[in-house]
């Protein structure tokens, strides 16, 4: 049975260490397969979800802004958890939502 990860990041140095562990990690183990929410280059390199371009936020006033998006964004991953059984879970920088996602009662 293949492993699945559930891998999360929304910022632009997150997408790029995303995206190398992700081809990394498909290198060891093509059947791998990586779900959450990522940037362009983590989308590229095999990440299956939510695109995460439009929820980088800097300040307040975009984050305010984003807000809606942001908590649906939050939402779907944690449906998706509850959905699917993860080998693990792989949570990069966006410490503000990550953090509260990492809570007891996600995980």
């Amino acid at each position: 049975m293949a492993k699945t990860i559930l891998m999360i990041s929304a910022e632009a140095s997150g997408d790029l260490h995303g995206s190398t562990l992700i081809r990394e990690i498909k290198k060891i183990d093509p059947s791998v397969k990586i779900k959450g929410m990522g940037g362009r280059k983590m989308l590229d390199a095999g990440l299956e979800g939510i695109d995460s371009s439009m929820l980088a936020v800097v300040g307040l006033a975009e984050a305010v802004e984003k807000l809606g998006d942001i908590v649906r964004a939050y939402r779907n991953l944690k449906h998706l958890l509850q959905q699917e059984r993860f080998s693990c879970v792989v949570l990069i920088d966006y410490p503000e939502f990550n953090l509260r996602f990492a809570r007891r009662d996600n995980l």
